[in-house]
């Protein structure tokens, strides 16, 4: 395997000698190939060490553009504990549209109360019927809803507008548990800087305590992405290839085999953007796997007309020497 990776990676004139092996010797191949292919992406999935930048703007932007949210994060006996800044707060909340480009508002809520009801916020009218991923940041804990804001007409009061979500699912983590440290959320109109690093060292606490869970999301997702964009890219160039090269006859089976070969650079170019740009990485592994496809085809073209040839003359010996036989 190892000389076949070499090959494969510094001679290009060589890859048509593994073109006819086992297919049990090609897949294997090509899933050392995924593994290599799909390292960048285990890398960025553990080693996260921000808020991706996106994200937090956005966070920061809608806090800034928010009427000044009076409450703190802040140790209290070895217990983090939320707290407001001012004796008169009420509930208040973030709106966030938008989030991560979907059709989707983030509300983030703040309460001294353990979980309080929807209709002690004074939500927009707006926000009613959209689709909403609730954030309840509670005295003692984080809470997790999804749904969509309604308004309950069957409150015995007509004078209260309440508003539920039609999911009643809820994850809650205490704050010891996720990992966040002190966070005074009144600074976000006052001093967006400290207050986005604030919220990136909460992020990235969070994403530490949840890298668990994550991984056993992530790792799988990243797997099946990465078997199926390779061997999408692998079959298409496969028949560009079998299209520009039609008048040799080549099977596309064995032009498959030798585009899974010639990406041996692709995949080592991909690994290398973990250090420097993808964007040029990808575009030199890209050309070279180009490269390495047409020489390796090239090469096993002119191999099996060689062999024809060969096959041809013995025919013809064995022919001739039958005829003497029966002289």
């Amino acid at each position: 395997m190892y000389q076949k990776f070499k090959d494969c990676l510094l001679k290009p004139s060589k890859i048509g000698k593994y073109v006819d092996e086992k297919i049990s010797r090609t897949i294997i191949y090509f899933l050392l190939l995924l593994i290599i292919y799909t390292l960048p992406s285990f890398v960025s999935l553990i080693s996260v060490d921000e808020m991706p930048n996106d994200y937090a703007n956005m966070i920061v932007a809608s806090f800034s553009n928010s009427n000044t949210i009076n409450y703190r994060l802040e140790n209290e006996n070895n217990k983090m504990i939320l707290k407001k800044t001012d004796s008169n707060a009420t509930n208040q909340y973030v709106n966030i549209e938008y989030f991560a480009g979907m059709n989707i508002n983030l509300l983030i809520l703040f309460t001294e109360d353990e979980e309080a009801s929807l209709d002690s916020y004074q939500f927009t009218d707006d926000l009613i019927g959209k689709n909403v991923v609730l954030i309840t940041l509670a005295k003692e804990g984080f809470y997790l809803n999804f749904g969509t804001l309604k308004i309950n007409s069957n409150h015995e009061s007509n004078n209260v507008q309440e508003l539920v979500t039609t999911s009643t699912s809820q994850f809650y983590r205490s704050y010891e548990d996720l990992g966040i440290t002190s966070i005074d959320f009144s600074i976000a109109t006052t001093n967006k800087t400290i207050f986005k690093k604030d919220l990136n060292d909460a992020y990235v606490a969070i994403y530490k305590k949840s890298l668990p869970i994550i991984l056993a999301i992530g790792v799988p997702y990243i797997l099946i992405n990465g078997i199926i964009s390779l061997l999408l890219e692998v079959l298409f160039l496969a028949l560009l290839m079998k299209i520009l090269y039609m008048k040799f006859n080549v099977k596309y089976g064995a032009i498959c085999r030798i585009v899974i070969l010639s990406y041996t650079p692709r995949v080592i170019f991909n690994l290398l953007s973990i250090f420097w740009s993808s964007l040029i990485m990808y575009f030199i592994g890209q050309i070279l796997t180009i490269i390495y496809v047409t020489i390796g085809l090239r090469y096993y073209i002119m191999k099996n007309i060689g062999q024809n040839i060969v096959n041809f003359i013995n025919r013809n010996k064995n022919n001739q020497g039958d005829n003497n036989n029966e002289l």
